[in-house]
């Protein structure tokens, strides 16, 4: 974002030249909700859209929406005089109501993005427990004593001969072999 100073000397120039409470608040949506107003063209310096589907951009409504009644709320307070933004005006109502509605959707957009994170922090609790049982395992199968390994070895290679053997045995089988 810019300097508040040049958002103020926006607005402030909108106000000078509004020639009545509607101008003004055409003139208002014009330079916050358009792509091609104020906000985004001059006041916003950011990226216009972010390559992550979880990211909030600084060009978002909720922002836009805070600054235009943080702005109106200052332009109020100015020695300009300019006779529809006081303190009972539609243009301060329209304003505040921006600002409370920003304020929520600031608040859901925030409630969003920690769900967000918590979910990222329990994915990264399970991938470091299933890393953890990984390592186990490999240390498991890849950290035998060598004789404990060629024991082990040996055992399945007699258990192996052996089933051999009574395959063989079986294949012979017969009822005169049986018999004898």
């Amino acid at each position: 974002f810019g300097p508040a100073e040049d958002l103020l000397n926006d607005i402030t120039a909108l106000a000078t030249a509004a020639t009545d409470e509607a101008d003004f608040a055409a003139q208002l949506d014009t330079y916050f909700d358009d792509p091609a107003g104020g906000f985004q063209t001059s006041f916003y310096r950011g990226a216009q859209t972010a390559s992550d589907a979880d990211s909030v951009v600084g060009n978002h409504s909720a922002f836009a929406d805070m600054f235009r009644g943080l702005a109106v709320m200052a332009l109020s307070h100015t020695s300009i005089g300019v006779p529809f933004v006081r303190a009972d005006s539609p243009a301060m109502t329209t304003a505040l109501e921006r600002l409370e509605g920003s304020r929520t959707e600031l608040v859901n957009i925030q409630a969003s993005v920690g769900m967000r994170q918590a979910n990222i922090a329990n994915e990264q609790e399970l991938l470091s427990r299933e890393r953890t049982l990984l390592n186990q395992a490999f240390t498991d199968l890849a950290g035998k004593d060598q004789y404990e390994a060629a024991t082990q070895l040996r055992e399945l290679e007699a258990n192996l001969e052996a089933s051999y053997l009574l395959t063989t045995r079986l294949s012979n089988l017969s009822i005169t072999n049986y018999l004898r």
